[in-house]
């Protein structure tokens, strides 16, 4: 498989898709589970484990949606299920990517 635009070759491909993104505050959301093992925990996650490798605890991943009244700032979510609005330009957060669909 290629991915392509414009006729040329897309770069950052992973996976064979060229499609990835960060996921809406929502489409986060939807892929926490608070009833797994662990979850609420600062070693537990309760980001569902059919999506793979998930920091835990603490660790705080980012949303593409900016908070309402405020462009300077993003929501972002806990692994432990948590959600913060917080600044874009002062936070290391981690990224989960989502894709919507293939080059295909």
């Amino acid at each position: 498989m290629s991915c392509a635009s414009d006729g040329g070759a897309i770069t950052g491909c992973f996976a064979n898709y060229c499609d990835w993104r960060l996921p809406s505050i929502a489409e986060f959301k939807g892929i926490i589970n608070l009833g797994q093992v662990g979850c609420g925990t600062d070693t537990g996650t309760c980001i569902d484990p059919i999506f793979g490798p998930t920091q835990f605890g603490y660790a705080k991943y980012w949303t593409a949606t900016t908070a309402e009244g405020n462009s300077d700032n993003a929501w972002s979510v806990m692994g432990y299920g948590t959600v913060y609005n917080l600044n874009k330009t002062s936070n290391n957060l981690y990224l989960r990517a989502v894709r919507s669909g293939s080059c295909r």
